[in-house]
């Protein structure tokens, strides 16, 4: 009798131990989340700030509003791209860049055709003080339709 209640014991332990362990494994993938994302955001050192806002006003024109911001004694950059969906395939239509101490940010518009969605991308990237890459996260806006 002792030795069903050892096996059975092992059995039991064995998968608990599976079970766990692989709670373990899956609480450990990381998943990139963005703004308007309902999980848990990665953690940046240098980076503090990164958002972005595409927005449509009259006759297709589409405001695309980013900013980026960092740890004192590094330096932001920030490149938006405005992107059009074509069937799938997202194509960039403009670009824009700005970089600065601290802080780096992008107020821009432009007209777009209708019928089509759009979204800004942008890459969110902090550097030390001699240019040197620290980190670097990227954000897509919800889609716009125009």
């Amino acid at each position: 009798m002792p030795r069903i209640f050892k096996c059975a014991a092992a059995v039991a332990l064995s998968v608990i131990l599976t079970f766990c362990c692989g709670a373990l494994c899956l609480a450990d993938e990381a998943q990139p989340c963005g703004f308007g994302d309902f999980g848990v955001a990665p953690a940046y050192a240098v980076i503090q700030h990164a958002q972005n806002s595409l927005t449509r006003e009259a006759y297709g024109k589409m405001i695309c509003d980013a900013e980026t911001s960092v740890a004192s004694g590094y330096i932001a950059e920030l490149t938006a791209e405005l992107q059009q969906d074509n069937g799938g395939d997202w194509e960039t239509i403009a670009k824009w860049t700005s970089s600065g101490s601290g802080r780096a940010s992008v107020y821009e518009y432009q007209y777009v055709s209708s019928g089509c969605g759009y979204r800004l991308k942008t890459t969110h990237t902090a550097y030390t003080s001699s240019h040197s890459f620290v980190e670097s996260t990227t954000r897509y806006s919800s889609i716009v339709h125009y």
